[in-house]
């Protein structure tokens, strides 16, 4: 089973829904709600994920940003050793 790494940052967010006598329109906003963004093309895209897949995620986030990083240092001490 392949790990996945997922590109991106995750975002909590507290939302208002309209409804006219919801708690939310006294300052009680609903959530919180996770999400994933990430740029694609140029583009920003989002991707809700549910409460029971937060931890996977966020680990899967920072695993990718690690490699990433990683990635960058060994192309930067080639740069400079050559």
């Amino acid at each position: 089973f392949p790990k996945v790494l997922l590109a991106g940052s995750l975002h909590l967010e507290f939302k208002r829904c309209g409804k006219p006598n919801c708690r939310c329109n006294e300052g009680l906003l609903h959530g919180p709600y996770a999400s994933r963004r990430w740029r694609k093309s140029g583009r920003q895209r989002r991707q809700h994920i549910p409460m029971k897949k937060l931890a996977a995620t966020l680990i899967s986030i920072e695993e990718a940003r690690l490699k990433r990083d990683a990635m960058y240092t060994l192309k930067q001490e080639l740069r400079d050793a050559g």
